[in-house]
């Protein structure tokens, strides 16, 4: 699922950019993905409905800033009431 961080970045309000890279050419070897391309198309397709899934159930998160006065305030309450 690691191929979909810069999407969910991106749903999340990040800015996401692209940075040059230079390929080299196969030097020796063989590109293994004839017929086995398959055995690498299902699961990430099986991801990427993993990952609309979870944008679409992803519940919007709030937040107060608390100083450190008001954080101290229950705390010096609960001490008086007892």
């Amino acid at each position: 699922m690691h191929r979909f961080i810069p999407a969910t970045a991106r749903h999340l309000g990040y800015t996401v950019v692209e940075m040059p890279v230079s390929h080299r050419h196969r030097h020796a070897g063989t590109p293994k993905y004839g017929m086995g391309i398959t055995k690498r198309a299902i699961p990430g397709l099986i991801d990427l409905f993993a990952v609309r899934y979870m944008r679409n159930r992803r519940k919007p998160v709030t937040s107060i800033e608390v100083s450190n006065a008001q954080a101290a305030e229950p705390a010096r309450e609960e001490a008086n009431a007892t």
